[in-house]
């Protein structure tokens, strides 16, 4: 894929799609943060950029702890997904980020 198709005249998809889902969890829209990293996580397996894709692990654990102690009672919460014997969407993002993350390792190592 080349640069001209991940750049476009308002910058890199993917930092784009970093900084709203950041915005939207300061504002309290979490499934909007949480759906709008999950675009930044497919934007770096599209790319195979293993860089990005570790650091869409990390900011899932943060965005999870930060809705933890700041919101526990929502539905995306730890806590609430215990409650209802649920899967946490942010710990399967983790999840598939990571396995995203050696999926690429290994077509990286292969070219």
């Amino acid at each position: 894929m080349t640069q001209d198709v991940v750049k476009s005249k308002h910058g890199d998809i993917y930092s784009r799609l970093m900084a709203l889902s950041q915005e939207a969890l300061e504002n309290a829209y979490y499934e909007t943060a949480y759906h709008t990293l999950v675009a930044a996580m497919h934007f770096a397996h599209a790319t195979s950029d293993e860089h990005r894709l570790q650091a869409v692990a990390q900011v899932a654990k943060t965005q999870l702890d930060w809705i933890d102690i700041h919101n526990p009672e929502h539905r995306l919460s730890s806590q609430s997904s215990i409650q209802r014997s649920g899967i946490n969407m942010y710990k399967s993002l983790i999840t598939q980020a990571r396995a995203d993350l050696l999926i690429v390792q290994r077509q990286n190592r292969r070219e």
